[in-house]
């Protein structure tokens, strides 16, 4: 089994690491993006204090994206497009024999329609680096900052994608944002369709004991 894992840490994770590396520590992911890695240094801390790798990618603005995985790693890229508000993440690991392609972003924020524009702009520039490889299973994880059914959303979609999350749990909510009082589910894992049929699970991690830890809760997607 595969499982990765999604997790916007809110502002770095500062006053928070310890807490966020419990909770990594019990998902046991192999993989990890780490969004609003806003410290590289904190950031850093976290992969050691796990045993991970760490692939970091700054961004075009303070808000830094990395991956941490305790698979073995082929090559990683940070696409620091400038249409894209932070970056397009990618990394390629090694899953079991077989390479597998991993994209983590982060899109402008506020649930506005003139943002929902904005991110349509984005999620063309980034699906642009994503297909060029499709020949690989791909996943693409993040903070999207819109809901679904939204445009952005429905454009990865019709891209060849599938909503890992819905797929696992039709008509159920999901939310994800903000933990004291969820509202939206704003975080995602997108799974290419030819390695959909080898999800088997996809779960928002809630509960009263990450409300302190960060504004989002963690979701995470296992694959056989």
């Amino acid at each position: 089994m595969l499982r990765i894992v999604a997790y916007n840490i809110q502002d770095g994770g500062h006053g928070r690491l310890e807490a966020i590396a419990a909770i990594l520590r019990d998902l046991q992911p192999d993989a990890a993006a780490i969004v609003e890695a806003n410290s590289r240094s904190n950031a850093e801390w976290l992969a050691r204090e796990l045993g991970y790798d760490i692939v970091f990618g700054h961004a075009n603005t303070p808000f830094h994206l990395a991956w941490i995985t305790r698979r073995p790693i082929l090559s990683h890229h940070n696409h620091r497009h400038p249409v894209l508000s932070k970056t397009l993440l990618e990394l390629d690991i090694d899953w079991d024999g077989q390479p597998l392609q991993l994209f983590a972003t982060h899109l402008t924020p506020l649930l506005r329609p003139d943002r929902e524009i904005r991110r349509l702009i984005e999620v063309e520039a980034l699906l642009d680096v994503v297909r060029a490889r499709p020949d690989r299973p791909r996943i693409l994880v993040g903070d999207f900052n819109t809901t679904n059914p939204s445009a952005p959303v429905t454009r990865i979609l019709d891209d060849g994608f599938v909503d890992c999350y819905d797929t696992v749990n039709p008509g159920q909510d999901g939310l994800t944002h903000p933990t004291d009082a969820p509202t939206w589910r704003l975080d995602f894992i997108f799974a290419s369709r030819s390695l959909a049929p080898r999800l088997r699970s996809c779960q928002v991690h809630a509960g009263e004991e990450l409300v302190p830890v960060s504004d989002h809760f963690p979701v995470s997607a296992t694959f056989a």
